[in-house]
């Protein structure tokens, strides 16, 4: 079962709330280590012409600031198993931000997970959290996401994962991970006016996989035309943040807009992205929504979204969950 990380992060306004927090809950864990520096993760340096943006990057350092260990743990300088050099989730992609730290504790591997999980700072949720086993003590591991509430301008999702593993019976490994992922702007040129009053429409619905869809063809006018216009200008350039899950969907939608000299052909409905081509030429796919899936459902005839994970999924994880569950609490 596979876990994808889209997580949001605390708008600059709360920055001075958030850095009091941060200190309540550091002062609580281990401050050992200190002055090891932070690893960076595999994504790759993005230049500051390209990014001016630079909340992203101090989000980051804030998120691996907040991370916690019990008090009895030291920072180290490196990974103590080559499972935890990397966030569970796999390698981070190129809009991605990633940033580091390890610790060893004498603790019984759970006890320091049942810490961990219990006393990271207060503005983040507890999101999600999985485990991973194997015949060998050194095989197991338990990780849980934490997600902080807002989302600022240039950012798309921010994660703390906290993951540890055995190293013996009564020593533990601990990695923290701040994976951040940016957010680029969509061109304005690429959006279809808002003064459209047609979109024709294709949607196709499979029974099962490997049958014959069931095409359904359809023009759509006034309001339900407007709102499919507004969803689609709404959508935001899918950034690449590394392997991703891929459902198989059973339904999927394609959708075209046209005006004088220009047409967007849309296709939604796999591997939860939008796909375009505008004037025969494909533009960077753009993140599906709920919304924007609903609404050209809605105006095809067709149900709510199908989609499973079953011998469908095309993305990997490096570490597969034995368990993927909702949070601790």
């Amino acid at each position: 079962m596979n876990a994808t990380n889209s997580r949001v992060i605390a708008a600059a306004a709360a920055a001075a709330a958030t850095t009091l927090a941060l200190a309540g809950c550091a002062a609580a864990g281990s401050t050992a280590g200190a002055g090891i520096p932070d690893r960076p993760g595999t994504a790759q340096p993005v230049s500051s012409a390209t990014h001016p943006n630079h909340a992203p990057r101090r989000l980051a350092k804030r998120l691996i600031e907040a991370a916690v260990a019990p008090p009895s743990a030291h920072r180290s300088r490196q990974s103590s198993t080559k499972q935890l050099r990397q966030p569970p989730a796999g390698p981070a992609g190129h809009d991605a931000i990633v940033r580091i730290r390890w610790w060893r504790v004498d603790k019984p591997w759970h006890a320091a997970y049942s810490w961990v999980v219990h006393h990271q700072a207060k503005f983040l949720t507890n999101q999600s959290s999985g485990a991973t086993g194997g015949p060998a003590l050194r095989d197991n591991e338990r990780y849980a996401d934490f997600t902080p509430a807002h989302l600022p301008a240039g950012v798309n999702s921010a994660t703390l994962t906290i993951a540890v593993q055995p190293l013996t019976r009564h020593t533990a490994a601990i990695a923290a991970y701040a994976v951040v992922v940016r957010q680029s702007p969509r061109p304005a040129d690429e959006n279809v006016p808002r003064s459209l009053a047609t979109v024709a429409l294709i949607g196709k619905d499979w029974a099962a996989p490997g049958s014959k869809p069931v095409i359904t063809k359809r023009t759509v006018t006034g309001s339900t035309a407007q709102k499919l216009v507004s969803d689609f200008d709404s959508l935001v350039v899918r950034p690449d943040e590394g392997p991703i899950p891929c459902p198989i969907s059973l339904s999927t939608q394609t959708a075209t807009f046209a005006t004088p000299g220009h047409t967007w052909v849309v296709h939604n409905g796999f591997c939860d992205q939008v796909t375009v081509i505008l004037n025969h030429h494909r533009l960077p796919a753009l993140q599906a929504t709920e919304q924007f899936t609903n609404d050209l459902n809605a105006a095809l005839g067709q149900g709510s979204d199908n989609s499973t994970d079953v011998g469908g999924n095309l993305g990997t994880r490096v570490r597969q969950p034995l368990v993927r569950n909702t949070p601790i609490r």
